[in-house]
């Protein structure tokens, strides 16, 4: 009779064969890879200086591709946080109260009246530069969304922040979540939510306890879900907790009324400090888009 082994985890059985064959599949990939440059060498080593060469040429040119979109990113980190978020959002809520584009189209006249010919000698005239391309995007996006029956309102938008915690210390979450309250945003506009484990027994409980007496008042809610252990088919992670936490404000969000198109929602780590401008940047992507 033919053995049966099952594959760890599935639940699917299958010869014993087939598994071992997959067992030892990866490490016989490894080690081919390592050997057979080494054999080749010695019977064909014309093969082996084309691969070698192949292989070098494959990962400059990826070196170069990820250089070139390394600093295509830093130039457009550079220019957001130059970028006035806030003035952006009232542009936005002007134009949709029905007062126009006029004034960025006037600070585009503006800001080309005041721009130079030779704008590419001096980093003045490049930063100039950068920002006249920014109004041009922005008055793209306000036409865009002028365009819409019914488009979002920046005042409209509610953000759902959702933080994963297992076993972290007050220490690693206390400033966090004071760095999220500090942020250059209404906080009447955010949820916080805390997502943690029931495997972490009573301490967690009582650390998200704590953060609630301390943090009670900032946010427009301060919401706390335990994600229960052992559920069946369910693997054991962040994003197990962080599903779980999803549902449960969403249920929430529907006994309140709440327009759900309207709600955006963020994830961080125990860890994760928020630029002060994060939400504003966000809210304006979210409206535009």
């Amino acid at each position: 009779m033919a053995r049966v082994n099952s594959l760890s985890g599935s639940g699917v059985e299958a010869p014993h064969r087939v598994v071992r064959f997959f067992e030892i599949l990866p490490g016989l990939a490894t080690w081919t890879m390592i050997v057979l440059p080494i054999v080749l060498s010695i019977y064909a080593p014309v093969v082996v200086a084309y691969f070698i060469i192949a292989f070098d040429l494959f990962w400059l040119m990826k070196s170069f591709r990820m250089s070139s979109a390394l600093l295509v990113g830093h130039r457009r980190l550079r220019i957001a946080t130059q970028l006035d978020w806030v003035a952006r959002l009232k542009h936005l809520e002007a134009m949709m109260a029905g007062e126009g584009t006029e004034e960025v189209e006037q600070a585009i006249v503006e800001a080309k009246r005041e721009q130079s010919f030779f704008w590419f000698l001096s980093r003045k005239g490049r930063r100039q530069n950068e920002q006249l391309q920014q109004l041009h995007v922005e008055l793209d996006n306000l036409k865009n969304t002028q365009a819409f029956r019914k488009p979002v309102k920046p005042s409209e938008v509610i953000h759902v922040v959702i933080l994963a915690t297992y076993n972290e210390t007050l220490e690693t979450l206390r400033p966090s979540i004071k760095a999220l309250a500090q942020v250059n945003y209404d906080l009447s506009k955010i949820w916080f939510v805390v997502a943690y484990e029931e495997r972490g027994g009573d301490v967690d409980r009582e650390r998200v306890a704590t953060l609630q007496r301390e943090f009670k008042g900032q946010f427009a809610r301060f919401l706390s879900f335990e994600h229960p252990d052992g559920i069946v088919g369910e693997e054991r992670g962040k994003g197990a907790n962080i599903t779980h936490a999803g549902r449960e404000v969403l249920k929430v969000i529907r006994d309140e009324g709440l327009h759900i198109p309207n709600i955006m929602v963020t994830t961080l780590d125990a860890d994760h400090r928020p630029d002060p401008e994060y939400f504003n940047h966000l809210t304006y992507s979210f409206v535009t888009s």
